[in-house]
């Protein structure tokens, strides 16, 4: 391969990957980058929640992984917390999913994050009331996963989250369709309760 077309292919597929703006110089020989010291650290924190939502469906409802996980890595799952206070909205988003894969069905990881402290509901209000409905579709599973570990009444954060998700059901995006009934059909099995709260939402 030409060197000049190996070097334009190594900057788009690097470019690609990172968030908008990452790389602030070229040097001149066109594949070497710099990172400023904020830069590197909203790549580190992107990266950083994408695992961990790859992890948390690696162990989903599997207590033998989950255990492996806790006891080979480092890795715990409060970890992820002051990542929802990220500058980057994409930041932001992917760690309250990674909070509800972990959290999914998995009451001592729910009481993990309820110890260290919970979770505002001020960190998934952007979401719920967003322009983008695929985000409003995320949170609204993200809020009735975690609504143990909220600081928010349970019953109406439940309720608000099932309504949210049947509404988006009629929406006249059919990717935001999609989305809302995936989730809508991953709450089928969660706690008791839900269940029925999507009955009478009018699922």
């Amino acid at each position: 391969m030409p060197e000049d077309l190996r070097t334009k292919l190594l900057a788009n597929t690097a470019s690609s990957h990172l968030p908008q703006g990452a790389f602030v110089r070229r040097d001149y020989d066109l594949t070497k980058y710099t990172l400023s010291k904020r830069q590197f650290t909203q790549v580190r924190s992107f990266l950083q929640v994408e695992v961990a939502i790859t992890l948390g469906k690696i162990v989903l409802n599997n207590p033998q992984t989950q255990k492996l996980l806790t006891e080979q890595t480092k890795f715990r799952v409060v970890e992820l917390l002051h990542h929802l206070t990220n500058k980057e909205e994409t930041v932001r988003h992917k760690a309250g999913m990674a909070l509800a894969t972990f959290a999914y069905n998995n009451t001592s990881q729910q009481y993990a994050i309820k110890n260290a402290g919970g979770i505002p509901l001020r960190s998934f209000e952007e979401f719920l009331v967003s322009e983008n409905e695929l985000y409003q579709a995320h949170a609204a599973f993200q809020i009735i996963v975690l609504a143990r570990v909220i600081d928010s009444d349970q019953v109406n954060l439940t309720a608000r989250g099932v309504e949210l998700l049947v509404r988006l059901l009629s929406s006249e995006q059919h990717s935001t369709q999609i989305l809302a009934a995936s989730l809508t059909a991953s709450l089928g099995h969660t706690r008791a309760g839900v269940p029925a709260a999507l009955i009478t939402a009018g699922m």
